[in-house]
This record gives structure tokens, C-alpha cells and sequence, in this order.
């Protein structure tokens, strides 16, 4: 009883790695034909190689998710030992580079401050008008404080998205012992059969 829960829980969870990879893949689409305003940057955001690359990420991301997704699915529905064992090592590989890439965007943060810093400095240097105490022009205010709340809020996500896969990953080994199991005690029984 307890296997087909957790079945139907593994399934309901690819489920939502399928809906969650096709809105990413719509996000991505949308944020390369549709770019922000670039605000403090003279270029617009859509000339920057960053932000190609972001979106390129998101994309491929997006692909990957929806492919293990329809592994995880399938291999569940065909109760097939094998495709989930090969579904779990692709989890672990995909939950290993997210940490990868979440450390390395953490080491360069500095760096993205400091870009972000020197591009407003200009843009106020540059500006006819003058930033006082009093001045409440949005220009005047530092985008920085606007940077690290959208980096938060994507760190918490990213850290939410990680124990969710954590959670299938559990899953979907305990479902893949409970088919091996399974599968050898045909074998047996099998075997037994064919030597009476």
C-alpha cells in the first residue's frame, strides 16, 4: 500500500515538473522576444550577454526539466526498474549542477553589485538633475536595494525547487527498491517454475 502511494505522489510530482518546465519555457520565450526596459543601463537589456545567456539557460533548463519529467513519468507508469534507476542519476546530475550554478552566481554577486553601482553612478553623473536628501526621483534611488531583493527572492526559490527535487529523489529510490525487489522475486518465481 505504501509503494503505491508514494507511485502515485512520484507521479503527481512529475506531473508538476512537466506544468512547472512548460511555464519556464514560456518565461523564456516571452523574456527574449519581450526585454526589460534597461532603467540605469545606456544599452538596452537585450544587447547585454548576460542577459542572452540567462535566457538561454532558462531555456535549456526548462528542456531538461521536461525531459526528466517524461522519464520520471514513464518510467513509473511502465514500472520499469531500469528507467527509474536512470531517472534517479540524471536527478542526482541535475541537483548537482543547480548547486554548481547557484555557487558560482553567489561567488560573482560582487562583481554584478558592482556593475550595477558604476552604471548608476554614470547615469547620475550624467543626470540634469540634482540627487539631494529631499530628492525623492526614482533616479536618485540606488538600484542595488531593488537587485538584492529579486536575488533573495530567486535564492529562496531556487532553495525551494532544490528540496523538491531532494523529495523526489527520496521517492522515487524507495519506489525503485520497492520495482527491484519486485522484479527479482519474479525472477525467482520464474526460474522456480521453469526447473519443475
Amino acid at each position: 500500500m505504501l509503494a503505491y502511494v508514494i507511485k502515485i505522489i512520484t507521479l503527481a510530482g512529475n506531473a508538476f515538473l512537466t506544468l512547472l518546465s512548460i511555464v519556464m519555457f514560456i518565461v523564456a520565450v516571452f523574456a527574449w522576444f519581450e526585454p526589460p526596459d534597461a532603467q540605469i543601463s545606456p544599452n538596452p537589456i537585450s544587447e547585454h550577454r548576460q542577459y542572452s545567456v540567462a535566457v538561454i539557460f532558462l531555456l535549456l533548463t526548462s528542456v531538461c526539466i521536461l525531459g526528466l519529467a517524461a522519464l520520471g513519468i514513464s518510467s513509473i507508469l511502465l514500472s520499469s526498474s531500469f528507467f527509474l534507476s536512470l531517472y534517479i542519476l540524471i536527478l542526482l546530475v541535475q541537483i548537482s549542477s543547480q548547486v554548481v550554478l547557484s555557487a558560482f552566481a553567489i561567488a560573482n554577486s560582487d562583481k554584478i553589485h558592482a556593475t550595477i553601482l558604476s552604471e548608476w553612478k554614470k547615469k547620475l553623473k550624467d543626470a540634469t538633475f540634482e540627487c539631494t536628501i529631499s530628492n525623492v526621483f526614482e533616479e536618485c534611488q540606488s538600484p542595488l536595494s531593488a537587485q538584492i531583493r529579486v536575488e533573495r527572492i530567486i535564492f529562496i526559490l531556487l532553495s525551494i525547487f532544490l528540496a523538491y527535487q531532494v523529495i523526489m529523489l527520496c521517492l522515487s529510490c524507495y519506489y525503485c527498491e520497492v520495482l527491484t525487489k519486485k522484479e527479482r522475486n519474479e525472477a525467482i518465481e520464474k526460474d522456480n517454475t521453469n526447473e519443475d
